[in-house]
């Protein structure tokens, strides 16, 4: 199965039943994960920000969600992703990653493996003197901190969401998690944008992840920037940790994935850092998320791909 499949149509039913370790049938971790979780000592982590400041500690368990079940199915001409989605604790996902780094794995055992922590993302393809890129971000202090991340915006699917709508057969837990990202990372509201319902499937298990990406239409890129720049002065000011390090210009075409020590940089690629004062422009070298990987890679196979992306985008 391909790393990045389009999609047409989503169906989720979402679960106000926590995943946990005892979680059974359909539901269950991987047994590998289990004995990882517990030999980290994962399950005697702080569960909330409260919690870990009475402790003293930094981080905390907290509850995002992952999907226990996938499916993909053709009806109508039309790629259908169905899934479920339960609430579930951050660190299963730190430790099927702590497991990747032990030994190396077959991809049937990876896929096996995987608790799918769930996702969502925007890509935003945009225009600049008559060439496409893709406006991405550089991750700030969260997993892959100071790599290039395709996605506009991107993260875990809070819990809160999940419980929301619980079995509710809609989108709208996706909205949700869009809009706090989008407002969290970017600086913007959601609604003040127009993007697809979600449009590709990235296939992360390698990370552990599962991500359902939406398209941005007709995206303003100066809009996009003077947002980013405005919220990243305040949090400078405020000594606030950066969630986005920065916006990196991908270009759609004619990137090469340099392979460095089992992973991938990106060179010569225009950045955007930020400043008290403002952003700064610079040119750079940067290591790669396996998301943008597999978005560049879907790219590079067929001009199709391209012209399908950018028509979802609205050129």
């Amino acid at each position: 199965m391909s790393k990045l499949i389009p999609i047409d149509e989503v169906q989720i039913i979402a679960f106000d039943i926590e995943r946990t370790l005892n979680s059974k049938e359909h539901f269950k971790f991987h047994p590998k994960v289990i004995e990882t979780y517990l030999k980290k000592g994962y399950d005697e982590r702080p569960k909330s920000k409260e919690e870990a400041e009475k402790r003293g500690e930094k981080g905390f368990n907290g509850l995002t969600s992952s999907f226990p079940v996938m499916e993909f199915h053709k009806r109508d001409n039309k790629t259908w992703f169905y899934g479920y989605i339960n609430p579930t604790r951050y660190l299963f996902g730190e430790a099927f990653r702590d497991l990747m780094k032990e030994e190396n794995y077959s991809k049937k055992e990876i896929n096996a493996m995987s608790p799918n922590m769930a996702n969502v993302s925007l890509i935003a393809p945009v225009k600049i003197d008559g060439k496409y890129f893709i406006f991405s971000q550089i991750k700030g202090d969260a997993l892959g901190s100071g790599q290039v991340h395709a996605g506009y915006v991107a993260g875990n699917i809070a819990g809160k969401h999940v419980m929301k709508e619980y079995e509710e057969k809609t989108e709208r837990l996706l909205i949700n998690a869009l809009k706090q990202e989008t407002y969290e990372e970017a600086g913007m509201n959601l609604s003040s944008m127009d993007s697809t319902a979600p449009a590709y499937f990235v296939d992360e298990r390698e990370t552990g992840q599962v991500n359902l990406a939406s398209v941005v239409r007709n995206a303003n890129v100066d809009s996009m920037l003077k947002s980013y720049e405005a919220q990243t002065i305040e949090k400078l000011l405020k000594a606030e940790k950066l969630e986005v390090n920065g916006i990196a210009m991908l270009p759609i075409l004619g990137v090469s994935l340099i392979p460095i020590e089992g992973r991938h940089n990106v060179e010569n690629i225009v950045s955007y850092r930020p400043t008290t004062n403002g952003l700064v422009k610079t040119v750079e070298n940067r290591g790669i998320r396996p998301y943008t990987r597999i978005v560049l890679e879907h790219l590079a196979e067929s001009k199709d791909n391209v012209k399908s992306l950018l028509e979802k985008a609205g050129f």
